[in-house]
């Protein structure tokens, strides 16, 4: 997406606004989700003669935006800490006696489903569900609101120690999904907030 020229007039003169933070922010979230997406799209090509090379690239490049994503929330402070439950993941191959059933059943809110394309019939070699009603941890993460959209930021269960102010609130399971590189800030413009937070030289504008 083209950069406003708003936003190219405030980052020449050291400016970063909350609604630019949250552009950006938004831009290499969805971007980072849409190379965790690829990874996974790659993962099951196994007869792809570049599928390593193809996963290794889409590893980086989502490594690179949440990267970008956590320098952006560097100057933000989250309101509370979400607490997401972790379910038993259990897989299903075609083998199994009742996987016809399973798969009726679970169809819809399988989490990830195998086709072998070999041979082109695209048959299903396994799906894998949750099984809601067995919660075998919990993840937690740093919650930003900002004016458009909302964050999270992972952390460590042994990290809630450092946030002992912010109330913790219990969720169901987070989907997230990428979006269409079109509609978001270009990675240039991106880059350029990055640099000045990471200059320290600039001035944040809370609208």
């Amino acid at each position: 997406m083209k950069t406003s020229k708003e936003i190219t007039s405030n980052i020449k003169k050291g400016i970063i606004t909350k609604s630019m933070v949250d552009e950006a922010l938004y831009s290499a979230n969805k971007r980072a989700k849409n190379h965790r997406d690829n990874e996974r799209y790659y993962r099951g090509c196994c007869h792809n003669k570049y599928r390593e090379r193809n996963i290794e690239r889409e590893k980086e490049e989502k490594k690179k935006m949440y990267g970008y994503k956590e320098i952006l929330l560097s100057i933000l402070k989250p309101s509370c800490i979400h607490k997401e439950p972790l379910y038993k993941k259990v897989r299903v191959t075609e083998d199994d006696r009742y996987f016809k059933k399973l798969w009726k059943k679970h169809k819809e809110d399988a989490i990830r489903v195998y086709r072998n394309n070999y041979y082109g019939d695209g048959r299903i070699e396994f799906f894998e569900y949750l099984e809601k009603d067995e919660i075998i941890g919990y993840h937690y993460y740093l919650f930003y609101e900002m004016p458009n959209h909302t964050y999270h930021s992972p952390i460590t269960e042994e990290q809630l120690l450092d946030y002992k102010d912010l109330e913790v609130k219990e969720i169901g399971r987070i989907v997230t999904t990428g979006d269409d590189i079109h509609d978001l800030m270009s990675v240039q413009a991106v880059r350029k907030i990055i640099a000045l937070i990471e200059s320290g030289d600039y001035q944040y504008i809370e609208e």
